[in-house]
């Protein structure tokens, strides 16, 4: 029987540290705040800057913009052109549950929209996410989901099989690994890190001795670009098949009940 209380009593202390840990995170609500702060993550753009001010004169609303970003980290120099503007400029350590909660906690009952910009700042946004937990986001999953593109591809090819190309993860530059690919896939092909951005490390290879060498400097550099970059999750490399046409770049949106709208 012994065995058996300590087994309950196990559950019970975990769901008493979440419960205060909800507790902490998640105040009650004050409705008599008016929710109107757009939070970005990361960045905020001079046109982006323009566009919101332009569009609170043309539905006769009253906005507050407002940032949060990584105090460790230095904002981009077109985001520093127009911090000075924004109402709300908010630097913590987004490493530190606590330091995210208590930068928040001001705003919390006030901010209508949290969003970012850049596919860079995919992984803050993820991160910020859970603190601002009465507004409307992705979800923390399908943001990191989004980000690694190894498994985007896993769940695009369990959707449909047509809609991505050909892949394989590969963990090093011997041989073997690269006979594999040829083996496996059809050149050309392209090499990209999982879960960095802005085509960093990204190249196309003709043939197997083009792969080698390519692969061999993404490896080398890759440790050292995740960590300028704040590279999503464990540093990996995607060899996909190169698909031929024309490339196209869409917005895409999608509500909380699964409602998809493009432009």
């Amino acid at each position: 029987m012994k065995k058996t209380t300590d087994n309950l009593l196990v559950p019970l202390t975990l769901v008493g540290k979440l419960y205060d840990h909800m507790i902490k995170v998640v105040k009650p609500t004050d409705d008599s705040k008016e929710k109107n702060i757009l939070l970005y993550v990361g960045k905020l753009f001079p046109h982006m800057y323009t566009a919101l001010r332009a569009f609170e004169k043309a539905e006769d609303k009253t906005f507050r913009l407002g940032l949060i970003y990584d105090s460790k980290t230095k904002l981009d120099e077109f985001t520093e052109k127009i911090v000075d503007k924004l109402d709300i400029v908010i630097s913590c350590d987004f490493s530190s549950d606590t330091a995210i909660q208590e930068a928040l906690a001001p705003f919390q009952d006030e901010i209508l929209v949290l969003t970012t910009r850049s596919e860079d700042q995919i992984t803050s946004f993820a991160r910020i996410v859970p603190y601002v937990p009465f507004v409307h986001a992705p979800t923390e999953t399908s943001l990191l989901w989004a980000t690694d593109k190894i498994a985007m591809r896993k769940h695009l090819r369990s959707y449909n099989k047509n809609i991505t190309p050909s892949f394989m993860v590969v963990k090093d530059t011997e041989k073997k690994s690269i006979k594999a690919v040829h083996e496996t896939l059809t050149f050309p092909v392209i090499v990209k890190p999982a879960g960095l951005a802005a085509s960093r490390l990204v190249g196309i290879c003709y043939h197997k001795e083009e792969l080698s060498d390519f692969l061999k400097k993404v490896f080398k550099e890759i440790e050292t670009v995740y960590k300028e970059d704040g590279g999503n999750g464990t540093p990996k490399v995607l060899v996909e098949e190169f698909m031929e046409g024309q490339q196209y770049s869409i917005d895409a949106y999608v509500t909380d009940v699964g409602r998809m709208y493009f432009c």
